[in-house]
């Protein structure tokens, strides 16, 4: 908790894990047995070999790359004995089923019970409690050794999760007839502590060699491995650590001596000593010149290699680095060649843009991802590390369904991923102390995807409700197409989207207006640039630019979102020296002329109101001008219309941020306006517009109140919107405002 760790509820770990787990192990079943099995019903009738059924299902590996805590390695644990149980491969040491037992996950634990429906209790002294206390801990231990993977870059975290699973051991350790507690086994050696988005070697780097020279195949590897988990003594778990240890720096000599740069360095050398020996008595001064340019030039790729590969051994940022290449020998093949794992799932971090040096490594090794954001490189690691039909599921923000910036993001994941499911719980809470919104997404690595799973979200206010709604799908054309926001998709009824694509025929607003957020006095990034570091933090530190009077002509007063109304604005006695010094300067002419000001912040409604005077205005507020005679006072009647708060809280992308929804500039841009609004039914409009404003001025409520009806009818009428349209406005705005 110091750290800023959320630890995930058992209800959402406790989903993720039955989803995933359990479509894994019915496709592993057809794949190795050939059949065509849809549902755990017709697994259960098509087994017919325990043995072979259990070997399968402890095939299986399961990985959380950002482990924390190992509640969802728990999780998964527990998933995998109650799947047993349900298959009824569940067995003892001597092969015998369990039969009389019923075993289920609720919140989030095992429970187990026996024919009479009571709470199985080990009792040493019964020899059917000590056979079932037996089975569960052994199962439990294969499970653990076998199939559960963590990382984690925090070794506190790693230490937390080893000794969570330890725990779940203990809670089966049993007596030996010796009368001594059963040793619990070294689980260490699958939780590891490092980067999971840092690597020194590719995935496909070769490590045969190493392994060969030594004598050993990846069976060898594994069965140290095997033999340090089940070790009885210091000295023994010694001796294997360090013979493991042995192996992987062998495996790391292997692949230096291959990688790439090592092979460029020994090429470059190569050819600049033959250079050399080719010196002449009687070279020519054009043959002097040509063979010492080249000789320069390989000097030059040897000392860039010779860096690089330094680099690879010394920098800094690769300390933590954690090498998927080779630490978990159970997802390579007899050759070495890393396969993946069955199962990725987590809760990785966020909130985190990386910059720097860093930065430029994992673009190139993990790939460029929106805002550098660190969930996004989770989502593209869990792709390198989880193999071809593998099902990778996260819980992340759900910012993903709407970022503007991931637009082409989410296109791409169509394209490189089977989406089962995607779970959107803006309405719901999942994270106590934390602000952000969160998305459950279920996928399967594929070459991409016809249809995509979903919730649909409408109504909910219940996390365990919404998880148990059943899972729709929807044509992938239709996220292609409206793909300024999925999570509206997930939400909205086939007759409001059908309305949104009516209203997105008629032309956008930029083609006769110019639109512009308002300006930034205070970036220091750009400060930085104009007044160099100090300067700038002086500036940003004293607020240089503002003051509580106009001191000269320079100064401006300032409009911010909160002091407008529909109907005009509340001084705000907030006065700029505005000029090219600022950080983010805008042109005059948004701040100098006749414009309509939109409110960035849309809880309830979108709300603009006409100004003539001149102001600056924060970036709380989107400034719009006309372009030629287009009518400004028609759009005011427009943008404050319920068409107008229907679109966006149905079309824009960050309609359905938690508490601070927001029109963007580039919605106001891409607004639709008919362009009969300059025409004579905009005429018409324009007229109530006036009427309205002298209303107001007059403080006459029951009028202004008739009239506000009359435009929004003028304002449907301008769409050509039907009876029906407007129905489903008004439903969709119901409560809002």
């Amino acid at each position: 908790y110091k750290e800023g760790a959320f630890f995930t509820p058992g209800v959402v770990t406790m989903y993720m894990c039955r989803d995933v787990v359990r479509r894994t192990v019915l496709e592993k079943f057809n794949e190795r047995k050939g059949w065509a099995c849809r549902t755990f019903d017709d697994l259960y009738d098509r087994i017919d070999d325990r043995a072979e059924a259990n070997a399968i299902v402890n095939s299986i590996r399961i990985c959380d790359p950002a482990v924390g805590s190992g509640h969802f390695l728990v999780s998964a644990l527990n998933e995998l004995v109650a799947l047993k149980a349900d298959l009824r491969i569940l067995q003892d040491r001597a092969g015998r089923r369990l039969k009389e037992y019923s075993i289920e996950v609720v919140a989030d634990e095992l429970l187990i019970t026996d024919e009479e429906g009571q709470p199985f209790r080990y009792q040493r002294d019964s020899p059917e409690s000590q056979r079932v206390q037996e089975a569960l801990f052994h199962e439990k231990q294969a499970l653990i050794e076998g199939c559960l993977f963590g990382v984690d870059i925090n070794p506190n975290s790693v230490n937390i999760c080893r000794l969570r699973l330890w725990i779940e051991l203990l809670k089966n350790a049993y007596y030996r007839p010796d009368g001594a507690l059963e040793t619990l086994p070294n689980i260490d050696i699958n939780i590891r502590s490092g980067n999971s988005l840092i690597s020194r070697f590719e995935l496909d780097a070769e490590i045969g060699g190493a392994l060969k020279r030594k004598g050993l195949r990846i069976s060898d590897y594994r069965s140290a491995i095997s033999t340090y988990q089940n070790a009885r003594t210091k000295d023994e778990k010694r001796e294997m650590r360090s013979f493991i240890e042995e192996l992987k720096g062998g495996i790391r000599s292997e692949i230096l001596e291959n990688h790439p740069q090592a092979r460029r360095l020994r090429k470059a050398k190569a050819d600049a000593d033959f250079l050399r020996d080719q010196h002449r008595l009687f070279e020519n001064e054009a043959e002097r010149k040509a063979r010492t340019a080249r000789l320069s030039k390989l000097e030059r790729e040897i000392a860039l290699a010779e860096k690089r590969l330094k680099q690879i051994k010394t920098d800094r940022m690769l300390r933590d680095a954690f090498e998927w290449r080779f630490e978990f020998p159970e997802v390579l093949d007899e050759d070495g060649n890393f396969i993946g794992f069955d199962v990725v799932v987590g809760n990785p971090p966020y909130g985190v843009s990386i910059t720097g040096d860093e930065r430029e490594y994992l673009v190139r090794s993990v790939g460029k991802v929106p805002d550098y954001e660190i969930y996004y490189l989770f989502l593209n690691r869990g792709r390198q590390i989880v193999r071809h039909g593998g099902k990778l599921a996260y819980i992340l923000p759900n910012s993903f369904l709407f970022n503007v910036h991931a637009a082409k993001y989410r296109m791409a994941l169509l394209q490189s991923w089977r989406v089962d499911e995607v779970v959107d719980c803006k309405a719901v809470q999942i994270f106590d102390q934390a602000v952000v919104r969160n998305a459950i997404i279920a996928t399967t690595r594929s070459a991409g995807t016809e249809t995509v799973g979903y919730k649909e979200t409408a109504g909910a206010t219940d996390l365990a409700e919404l998880l148990e709604r059943s899972t729709k799908t929807m044509p992938v054309a239709k996220l292609q197409s409206n793909n300024i926001n999925w999570g509206l998709l997930f939400k909205l009824g086939e007759d409001v989207l059908d309305l949104v694509q009516k209203l997105r025929t008629f032309p956008k607003l930029d083609e006769r207006f110019e639109v512009s957020q308002g300006y930034i006095p205070y970036r220091k990034k750009d400060l930085v640039d104009l007044f160099g570091k100090d300067e700038a933090a002086a500036i940003v530190k004293e607020r240089r630019w503002h003051a509580s009077s106009a001191v000269d002509d320079c100064y401006l007063e300032e409009l911010w979102g909160r002091s407008l109304s529909r109907y005009g604005y509340t001084p705000t006695g907030s006065f700029v020296h505005y000029g090219r010094h600022v950080a983010s300067y805008v042109d005059m002419r948004f701040f100098d002329r006749p414009r309509l000001l939109v409110r960035e912040i849309t809880n309830p409604r979108v709300m603009a109101t006409l100004v003539d005077e001149t102001f600056v205005n924060d970036p709380q507020i989107i400034s719009v001008i006309p372009r030629g005679d287009a009518p400004l006072d028609v759009l005011w009647a427009i943008v404050n219309s319920r068409l107008a708060s229907f679109f966006h809280f149905s079309a824009s992308p960050k309609a359905t941020k938690g508490l601070f929804p927001k029109i963007l500039v580039g919605d106001v841009r891409g607004f639709p306006v008919p362009a009969a609004s300059g025409g004579a039914e905009g005429a018409v409009v324009s007229g109530l517009v006036t009427e309205a404003f002298q209303a107001k001025s007059a403080g006459n409520a029951k009028e202004l109140e008739r009239l506000e009806r009359e435009l929004e009818d003028a304002v449907d009428r301008l769409y050509g919107l039907t009876e029906q349209d407007v129905r489903i406005m008004e439903r969709e705005l119901l409560g809002r405002f």
